[in-house]
């Protein structure tokens, strides 16, 4: 449907801005990012509550989460620091909303990432660290661990790799698309 303007008859700075705007309009394609086809949450955590242990001015856990691309075109998730696991923080509540509370340092891109095609689920087993020392750089954003947190994958739509080439990561999902069902942190000695 073609939108109806009013203008004063002869009134040429309306004629043109009526113009560039309907020219505009027409010319931007709007992306179409993969469509999601499951309101379930796209990251599943093994445990409900995930126990972190400290020892040597160090706390150490472990976390089992379970990706599944819930949309309709495959998806690729962000490699850190190795091939071993995807890259991912994790978001604390507090009073509420959600904060970012744990943001392991990240070389991203250090490996090809995980292609995860649709319907299909990849299982890992997110190492937790962070050091207690003072003057230290902190993983943990909070001095308060224990707490109610998710999981932030990075998850990238496709891209435009070329024929034999490296993939190339296309835009971040929505983060519908990347954030777990919510789990509790204990801190233990």
């Amino acid at each position: 449907m073609i939108p109806r303007f009013r203008f004063r008859q002869g009134s040429l700075p309306a004629r043109c801005t009526a113009a560039v705007g309907l020219i505009a309009a027409g010319c931007v394609q709007p992306a179409d990012p993969p469509a999601r086809v499951d309101a379930r949450p796209a990251v599943g955590v093994e445990a409900d509550t995930v126990v972190v242990r400290t020892a040597n001015d160090e706390l150490t856990g472990t976390v089992v989460a379970t990706y599944t691309n819930r949309t309709d075109q495959p998806v690729y998730l962000g490699t850190c620091g190795s091939s071993s696991h995807p890259g991912f923080t994790m978001d604390k509540e507090v009073e509420g909303s959600w904060v970012l509370s744990y943001d392991p340092v990240c070389a991203l891109d250090a490996g090809p990432p995980f292609e995860v095609l649709p319907g299909e689920a990849r299982t890992d087993t997110l190492r937790l660290w962070d050091t207690l020392r003072p003057n230290s750089l902190r993983y943990f954003q909070s001095p308060e661990v224990s707490g109610t947190y998710r999981i932030v994958y990075q998850v990238y739509g496709c891209c435009n790799s070329p024929p034999g080439g490296a993939v190339r990561l296309g835009s971040r999902l929505p983060r519908e698309e990347h954030v777990s069902e919510a789990f509790r942190i204990a801190l233990a000695n």
